[in-house]
């Protein structure tokens, strides 16, 4: 998905495909407009998918908290393989 112009409805869906994932476990997603809110959403969803174990942004679209709460997240799926 990366450089794929995802405006705010995309990461709706986003959102809704990564909370009922089993299968996917790397997702890109730099160079898109991604918005404080599209994150927290993916953050939140997160804490529910143990599949997921690579995800990238760009740099300059997330806090640092934010950056850290996905690295734990992630980082607790990797321990789970």
């Amino acid at each position: 998905m990366f450089r794929s112009k995802i405006e705010e409805e995309g990461f709706t869906y986003i959102s809704q495909g990564l909370r009922s994932n089993s299968t996917l476990t790397s997702l890109d997603l730099r160079d898109n407009e991604i918005g404080n809110e599209d994150i927290e959403s993916i953050i939140k969803v997160l804490k529910d998918n143990t599949t997921l174990l690579d995800l990238k942004f760009s740099d300059e679209s997330m806090s640092f908290e934010q950056e850290e709460e996905i690295k734990a997240l992630l980082e607790r799926n990797q321990s789970r393989q």
